[in-house]
């Protein structure tokens, strides 16, 4: 997810998601600030925080939420 700080600042939030004994958690990463709003900007920023963690990136699943144009259902784009 991404959001702009009180500076004006582009951050990109990150959280991780995964199950541990059949449950559910999520835990955030950190923020990472960037001026490249593109996709590949933003992936690399994501792979350069996953780096720390020794996560696969070929195991991780990604998702983006940027607002009503994305959403799925009968109300959505």
């Amino acid at each position: 997810d991404e959001c702009k700080d009180l500076s004006k600042r582009e951050l990109v939030a990150e959280r991780v998601r995964y199950l541990h004994n059949g449950t559910l958690k999520e835990r955030a990463v950190g923020f990472v600030e960037t001026d490249n709003m593109t996709a590949e900007a933003i992936s690399a920023k994501i792979l350069e925080m996953l780096e720390p963690l020794q996560l696969d990136p070929g195991l991780c699943v990604g998702f983006e939420f940027d607002g009503p144009l994305v959403m799925s259902g009968n109300r959505g784009g």
